[in-house]
């Protein structure tokens, strides 16, 4: 200290501790702010990857469930295949029966003892309109 300074008094020397130590409190908050925000930051980066993540399972969902559907669309298609085949054979079989309308429909309320004698006898005589 040079000899014309006078020595601080108490109060300036109070007042340069309270400017010293709000500065420092500024700067701990500044620094404090700095990392909030870094932490905020990293913290959205994190959601997003994770809310990427969701959705790339939703994708591979939701591609799951189309393929099941899809799948089990073509069984249903193919199980209606089957039964149209059914069908089909039976119907071609009730063909074959010829003109016999007691092989193709015994319950027929409509059918006439003449074209039952002709069914039970086996079909022998030939047609039965011949007759």
């Amino acid at each position: 200290m040079s000899w014309f300074r006078r020595p601080p008094s108490a109060t300036e020397l109070l007042v340069k501790a309270i400017i010293d130590g709000e500065l420092r409190r500024r700067e701990t908050d500044a620094l404090l702010e700095q990392k909030r925000s870094e932490f905020d930051l990293r913290k959205l980066e994190l959601e997003g990857a994770q809310l990427e993540a969701r959705g790339e399972e939703m994708r591979r969902e939701r591609a799951d469930r189309e393929k099941l559907r899809q799948e089990r669309q073509q069984h249903a298609a193919h199980i209606r295949e089957i039964r149209a085949a059914k069908r089909a054979a039976s119907n071609s079989q009730d063909d074959s029966a010829g003109p016999c309308r007691v092989c193709k429909n015994q319950s027929d309320p409509t059918l006439t003892a003449r074209e039952i004698e002709w069914h039970s006898m086996g079909h022998r005589e030939g047609s039965i309109w011949a007759q």
